[in-house]
């Protein structure tokens, strides 16, 4: 049974202020239209021969365009106005909050919006229940995991205990500290403003690469100095890095240039690609033939989508000139920071260094 009142189930009825407002449009292009054309009105009745049917064509004329007018005017204001007002209010891409789109226009319209707004409001709600969820997640992850580390030392102590089994058990521990780190960082609601820092993108990329060895990450960025939170992008690049590696084949490549209006920071691999072009969206999906098959699911794409939601950006997959699959972060240009910037920034100083208006001297 249809939850929407039995009154509205014919969406496409004008409704009665609908009308009233049509007709008041009408009225109101006759009139406009009969004093424009009331000059062609007395010049037709001084004709000598067949002036009234001239003057009777004048009044059907008038009619006829001033309720095209007023239809026109009618179609402007309470049709085409609100539905673009409708198409720029809704989102282009999902986001954690959702603004919902304004309610006017003609009955249809407003209906239209209704429903839509019903749907917005139940995605924001499943929003804010997910990031609970997953705030719960990790509260609730820590307490056991601190208690597992303190009983893999105390079986450390033991001699009786196979070192095997202990290092079984610190690799399934470290797993466990890995994803709820995961976790952490997706339910991550603390604003941009207090963990963003100007960093050298090149710089960090050098040193996540260092981490894996060499030959296995190359680095093609330029110089870049970017406001960005530091911890989240390294997360990022590192979960990307990981992925690539485990379903992918080395070296993983690392790229970064300047589109029109983007910043675009690219992580590839050499791996066998997407399967179709119908997963490119499916972030949450393995993404190679041999990811196909795989059962694992990380949250490293996850990871990336939450931060480039965060800096304002986008996040696509698509096939490499590598060969593999390019995960792309398309981000904003007001997170680069401009050489006038910095001078700015090493000329203020921070307010550990401000002089204290209360010392001596």
């Amino acid at each position: 049974m249809s939850l929407i009142p039995r009154r509205q189930e014919r969406p496409l009825h004008l409704s009665t202020a609908d009308r009233r407002r049509l007709l008041r449009h009408g009225l109101v292009g006759v009139l406009i239209t009969a004093l424009l054309l009331l000059p062609l009105r007395w010049w037709l009745m001084e004709q000598p021969v067949g002036g009234l049917a001239w003057v009777m064509l004048w009044g059907g004329l008038v009619v006829a365009l001033g309720l095209l007018g007023g239809l026109l005017a009618y179609l402007r204001g309470w049709v085409e106005l609100p539905l673009a007002q409708l198409v720029r209010g809704l989102p282009q891409e999902a986001a954690p909050r959702i603004d919902l789109v304004p309610e006017e226009g003609f009955a249809p319209l407003r209906l239209l919006s209704l429903r839509i707004n019903r749907l917005l409001e139940q995605l924001n709600s499943n929003a804010v229940a997910r990031e609970a969820l997953l705030r719960g997640l990790v509260h609730d992850l820590r307490g056991p995991l601190t208690r597992l580390i303190l009983r893999v030392e105390q079986l450390r102590l033991e001699t009786d205990v196979a070192p095997d089994m202990i290092q079984g058990l610190q690799g399934d521990i470290e797993a466990l500290r890995n994803l709820s780190d995961q976790l952490a960082a997706l339910s991550d609601d603390e604003p941009l403003e207090n963990r963003a820092v100007v960093l050298a993108l090149d710089d960090l990329c050098h040193r996540i690469a260092d981490t894996y060895g060499h030959g296995r990450v190359e680095v093609r960025t330029p110089r870049l100095i970017v406001r960005l939170d530091r911890g989240s992008l390294q997360r990022t690049l590192n979960n990307l890095i990981d992925n690539a590696l485990e379903y992918g084949e080395p070296p993983v490549q690392i790229s970064a240039r300047l589109a029109r209006q983007d910043l675009l920071i690219l992580v590839e691999d050499h791996g066998h690609g997407m399967r179709s072009s119908e997963l490119l969206s499916m972030v949450h999906l393995p993404r190679a033939d041999d990811r196909q098959e795989s059962q694992h699911r990380g949250l490293g794409l996850s990871i990336a989508q939450h931060f480039c939601r965060r800096h304002g950006g986008v996040l696509h997959l698509g096939q490499s000139s590598l060969g593999g699959l390019a995960v792309e972060l398309r981000l904003p240009l007001s997170v680069l920071v401009s050489s006038k910037d910095r001078r700015r920034q090493r000329r203020e100083p921070s307010p550990s260094e401000q002089p204290d208006p209360f010392s001596a001297g």
